[in-house]
């Protein structure tokens, strides 16, 4: 285990051979969290999603996923006939 020493900024330098070890370079982004009264680094993952696609991620269209996925997941889904769905589909327009 290493120490290192908080500057006045609020900066703290990872050694050289951790930052070998796990090749970390400059510029690489990452999340702090407190877990436990521990400082956790982790690597920030990000994800460009196109434009036209950026709904789907939206917190409140993943939530309905998670939804119909344990609805389905309990077995509380309907086998539709196609034209029967497509009449329910134009129903709720």
């Amino acid at each position: 285990m290493r120490a290192t020493t908080i500057s006045s900024k609020g900066q703290i330098a990872i050694p050289k051979e951790i930052r070998d070890t796990l090749h970390i370079e400059t510029g690489d982004r990452f999340t702090v969290e407190v877990k436990g009264g521990n400082i956790v680094l982790k690597p920030a993952v990000t994800i460009t999603v196109p434009k036209e696609q950026a709904y789907f991620w939206t917190p409140e269209v993943q939530k309905t996923l998670l939804t119909a996925e344990n609805n389905f997941q309990k077995g509380a889904s309907k086998d539709y006939p196609v034209d029967e769905f497509v009449r329910e589909l134009e129903k709720r327009r």
